[in-house]
């Protein structure tokens, strides 16, 4: 976990002072266990459940959590019933040391893909992922707009 926490602090160190926020300090209640317990959140999540699926749509929102590394390089271009499309900018932020996209980038992306299109069914339920699993076919350059599809099966 302290890795892990290192590395965020790594990859938040690129991006805007505005982007991102320090990580929990000792003695806080992790993300994940406050979720559960039912706490506040903001961003894309709090929009659907207060203005429904269609305000998904646009440019990200972030909950102001690691999510953050996506704001300003996602857009959401079309909303189903339970499927987003959204597109990506491969920034510098979100670039590995070799110009491509961090595959740690792309789990996020997945993740809250997923997320959007639970909302898109329900939106007072996002979902919690227990588990992840990526296979990386192809490395998406710097510059590239990527689409990610995100849908309920």
């Amino acid at each position: 976990l302290a890795m892990a926490a290192a590395a965020a602090q790594r990859f938040a160190a690129q991006l805007p002072m505005a982007a991102w926020r320090a990580p929990a300090t000792a003695g806080r209640v992790p993300m994940a266990v406050r979720r559960c317990a039912g706490h506040a959140q903001s961003g894309y999540i709090v929009r659907a459940r207060e203005g429904g699926r269609e305000t998904l749509r646009g440019a990200f929102q972030s909950s102001g959590r690691f999510d953050a590394v996506l704001s300003g390089y996602m857009e959401c271009v079309a909303v189903e019933e339970g499927e987003v499309r959204c597109e990506i900018r491969v920034s510098p932020a979100l670039q590995n040391n070799y110009g491509t996209m961090h595959g740690g980038a792309i789990a996020t992306l997945v993740d809250v893909l997923g997320t959007m299109a639970l909302l898109t069914r329900d939106p007072a339920r996002p979902g919690v992922s227990v588990e992840m699993s990526q296979t990386y076919l192809a490395p998406a350059p710097g510059g590239d707009v990527v689409t990610g599809i995100g849908s309920v099966v």
